[in-house]
């Protein structure tokens, strides 16, 4: 380079700010230092919504929820009788804290019994595979709690 003032400007497209440094002395045999400080650019997010929410359902008050086999591994013991997955119920909306009701001898499989959205809890009906889990002489208990498996790989 020949010797004079120069002016240095330093730009990248993205992450940082450009950045100009004016008057800068070149002379013969000497080094010039410049030290450019990295300055955030501006940031800028874009969201693209592709589909309308999904319309609210009206027609009834129920509420139908699914508990994923990944739920069910990381229960943690809720119940006198070890894990239940019932305990996952308080994570539906409107759920109330779930509970074991009645003695061993009238309730053996130690089911758990909860209440969605102040409704008594004789309206719940639990299904396992899509069989209704129904005790006839407490209705708000499910009749069997099967027992928590696991899969060898």
């Amino acid at each position: 380079m020949l010797p004079g003032a120069y002016t240095i400007s330093v730009g990248a497209k993205g992450n940082f700010g450009a950045f100009t440094e004016k008057d800068v002395r070149v002379e013969v045999n000497r080094q010039v230092r410049i030290d450019i400080p990295l300055q955030p650019g501006a940031v800028t997010t874009q969201i693209t919504v592709t589909e309308a929410p999904p319309e609210l359902q009206t027609e009834t008050a129920e509420v139908n929820s699914e508990i994923s086999q990944a739920q069910l591994n990381a229960l943690p013991i809720t119940s006198s009788a070890g894990r239940n997955y019932q305990a996952l119920y308080t994570i539906i909306p409107g759920a109330s804290a779930v509970q074991e009701k009645n003695s061993t001898s009238a309730n053996p499989s130690r089911s758990m019994s909860v209440n969605i959205n102040g409704a008594s809890y004789n309206g719940n009906t639990t299904r396992i595979d899509g069989a209704v889990n129904y005790y006839g002489w407490l209705p708000y208990l499910i009749a069997y709690v099967p027992p928590r498996t696991t899969s060898k790989t």
